[in-house]
């Protein structure tokens, strides 16, 4: 009884899991059919609540076409038995492409959920048919017109525009009836494709296409077009293409033309040459697989040499294919005369013979006589008449013009004339321009001065340049003549000079003032001539010398030209001095090297600037020379005997003074003064040591009663003998030594002296000797 109750309530309970599974129930009833896109489609699904219970429903959608359904209701509430439908619409997008698509709706409550699965099928709407007509392979002779027709069909569901194309290689000469086609459902319209068959025998691939413009369409039709050789040719040369032959020659070339085309056809030949090449014929017809021959004819004529190039050119008069042929002729002057004048045009002048060259050439290959002729004044001539010339020599020939002075000036042509003595007529001519000039025009200078008045130191030399130049026609050598008062210190470089035609040379005024030169403005005049004849031309100048060397004209040389130093000094002193430079040990301090005049017992400054851009070698290679120059006259002193030479050399230069001449007053105190104060401090020291420290060189002095400021020159006298002054004193001596030295010469009374010296500067430097 027992067991009984159990399985009762087993039961139940099982009948109460039952009904709670089955709790509510789907069903379907309707479904959509295949869709377009954007069109719409429904499907219908019915839920009945089996639970004994109400209960709250809830709908959603999934799966592949889901974007595109609504759903609805999409939540409600169900009595027990109570049943709803629920409603799915779905569009396919514009871009959805065909094919099956799937739509899930899920149906769910608190304690259970189903699943209802749906088909959707999206189809083929838009669709197009391309087709071929006529044959999709045709044949056609070159240049024939060509026709295919194609049937465009709408095969989609909607209305459609559709775009027509063409792709291959011919696509540029195809032509199309329509490029553009708008057709309904199932609509169709006939479309025509035209071209022009190739030129070229082959066979071509294209494709027509139609494209719908949704973008969902494309259909295409390939086609093929063969070219048959309706038209072709073959042309031919039947012996060489390359000539050497001479001139005055003829020759003959073989030409074919064979039609191998399928039709008659007629042919052009086209010679693009020289003048005596020639066709025999210029045009054929011919019929199918017929050839003809003819023949190239050329017969360059007298004079002809050279390579010439023939082209030969075929054409058919149906079809576009043309064959060319080049043929190359190298002529030989076998026969052939050159006459030339080395000149074109030249100027004479009157009275003067002027001769020129002339070559005669026998520019062919055999032996040859030739007559020499002139058509011109009677004053030109040649002396060769006939001449004889093997093939490829030349000979030459002068030609001779003698212009008299009643030969007016002005263009006078001549020509050269060259014929052969035999009957084959071979000729040249040349021809040359003469221009007779007057002889004065002839040459004809000109002279300019860059300095037409100068002013220059009394103490220095000057170098004044001036230009000559030949404004004629004739290369002349000119004389140069200096004359004036400025003459007397004035000279000429160079007194000769030639000048080629349109040149100009420069040439120089050398001006040196002598001692003793009275200060003022000197006149100075420069004639030009031709050599050995009459003066052409002339120019005045004035030459001021004054004591005022700030006043001095600066004159600029070019670099080419010589170098002039602007300060005279003996060659005794210059040579003296440059020793002294050598060895002066103060010359790496400062740039200005002390001069210092025996004769007038007067101090000068000679600026001498260092150039500071010499290389240490330049600059060293002085010193190896005076180590090498000392010791040759320390061997000379010691092994020869001659240092008597050597002193005599380095001797002042005495200068024989007039007493009575005022104007040879040197004012020694105010140029030593002037120089000193005009330099630097660092000058003034230097010209100190140099005058005080360094070596002096003693001054043959008389002693007056009275101290002069101007020390006056006495003429020697020959009974008196010259007391030397080359004693320098080297600055390692010590002070009694100079004391000794200077003093000695100093105190010298006789009437034995050259000059006066009385200088407060010599004065000052004898009381500090006599200090010492």
């Amino acid at each position: 009884m027992k067991g009984i109750k159990n399985f009762f309530s087993i039961f139940f309970i099982f009948l109460i899991i039952l009904s709670s599974v089955n709790a509510f129930s789907v069903s379907q009833e309707s479904i959509s059919n295949p869709l377009c896109p954007r069109d719409t489609g429904l499907f219908v699904d019915i839920i009945k609540n089996t639970d004994p219970v109400s209960k709250d429903f809830n709908i959603n959608s999934r799966g592949s076409a889901s974007g595109w359904a609504v759903t609805v209701p999409n939540s409600f509430v169900l009595n027990p038995n109570e049943e709803k439908k629920v409603y799915s619409y779905i569009t396919p997008s514009q871009t959805a492409n065909p094919g099956n698509y799937n739509l899930d709706t899920v149906i769910s409550t608190d304690d259970d959920s189903k699943v209802i699965s749906h088909s959707v099928i999206v189809k083929d709407c838009f669709k197009a048919g391309l087709t071929s007509i006529t044959s999709t392979k045709q044949e056609m002779c070159p240049d024939g017109a060509v026709k295919y027709e194609l049937t465009l069909t709408n095969r989609g569901e909607f209305k459609e525009t559709f775009r027509l194309s063409v792709e291959g290689e011919l696509k540029n000469i195809i032509s199309l009836t329509d490029s553009s086609v708008i057709l309904d459902k199932s609509e169709s319209k006939k479309i025509i494709v035209y071209l022009k068959a190739p030129v070229d025998s082959r066979e071509y691939q294209f494709t027509v296409i139609a494209i719908g413009d949704s973008g969902k369409t494309r259909d295409s039709v390939p086609l093929t077009l063969k070219v048959n050789p309706c038209y072709d040719f073959d042309f031919k040369v039947l012996a060489d293409t390359s000539y050497n032959v001479c001139d005055r020659s003829y020759n003959v070339v073989p030409l074919m033309i064979e039609n191998k085309g399928t039709a008659i056809n007629t042919y052009k030949l086209d010679v693009d040459g020289p003048i005596w090449a020639r066709s025999e014929k210029l045009e054929l017809t011919l019929r199918s697989n017929e050839a003809k021959n003819f023949n190239l004819v050329f017969a360059p004529t007298y004079g002809v040499e050279g390579s010439f190039p023939v082209h030969l050119e075929v054409s058919p008069q149906i079809g576009f294919n043309k064959i060319s042929k080049d043929l190359n002729i190298l002529v030989r002057k076998c026969y052939g005369v050159k006459a030339d004048i080395i000149d074109s045009s030249s100027q004479i002048c009157q009275g003067v013979e002027s001769s020129f060259n002339a070559v005669v050439k026998n520019t062919g290959e055999i032996r040859k006589s030739y007559r020499i002729g002139l058509e011109s004044p009677s004053w030109v001539s040649s002396d060769t008449k006939i001449l004889n010339i093997d093939g490829g020599e030349e000979k030459n020939l002068i030609i001779k013009a003698f212009p008299t002075s009643d030969v007016k000036p002005g263009s006078y042509n001549v020509d050269f004339l060259v014929n052969s003595t035999d009957q084959d007529g071979l000729q040249d001519k040349d021809s040359i321009k003469l221009d007779v000039v007057s002889v004065n025009d002839c040459y004809k200078p000109k002279l300019s001065f860059p300095y037409d008045d100068v002013i220059v130191y009394y103490d220095s030399s000057a170098l004044i340049p001036f230009n000559i130049e030949n404004s004629g026609v004739r290369k002349a050598s000119y004389n140069l003549f200096l004359s004036g008062n400025a003459a007397t210190f004035s000279s000429m470089t160079p007194v000769e000079i030639n000048v080629d035609p349109g040149k100009t040379e420069t040439a120089y005024v050398y001006v040196a003032p002598k001692t003793n030169m009275p200060l003022g403005v000197y006149d100075a005049k420069i004639t030009l001539s031709l050599k050995n004849g009459a003066a052409l031309d002339s120019r005045d100048m004035k030459i001021e010398i004054t004591d005022n060397k700030e006043k001095a004209t600066d004159i600029k040389l070019s670099s080419s030209g010589p170098v002039v130093n602007s300060t005279s000094l003996s060659f005794a002193s210059r040579v003296k001095n440059w020793f002294g430079g050598l060895f002066s040990s103060d010359d790496n301090d400062v740039n200005n090297l002390l001069s210092y005049d025996d004769v007038n017992a007067s101090a000068s400054v000679v600026v001498s600037p260092l150039d500071d851009n010499t290389g240490l070698f330049s600059r060293f290679r002085y010193y190896f020379l005076a180590a090498f120059i000392l010791l040759a006259l320390i061997i000379l002193f010691f092994v020869f005997g001659m240092y008597k030479t050597i002193v005599s050399f380095f001797d002042d230069e005495v200068v024989d003074y007039n007493k009575d001449d005022k104007t040879n007053e040197v004012h020694s105190d105010a140029v030593f003064n002037n120089a000193i104060d005009s330099k630097p401090e660092v000058v003034k020291k230097v010209i100190k040591k140099k005058v005080i420290e360094k070596p002096v060189k003693t001054a043959k002095v008389v002693k007056k009663k009275a101290p002069l400021s101007i020390a006056k020159i006495e003429e020697p006298k020959p009974e008196v003998k010259k007391v030397s002054n080359t004693n320098y004193i080297k600055k390692e001596s010590t002070k009694t030594e100079i004391k000794k030295n200077v003093k000695k010469d100093y105190v010298k009374s006789e009437p034995k002296a050259y000059g006066v010296i009385d200088s407060p500067a010599l004065n000052e430097l004898k009381d500090k000797i006599d200090e010492e």
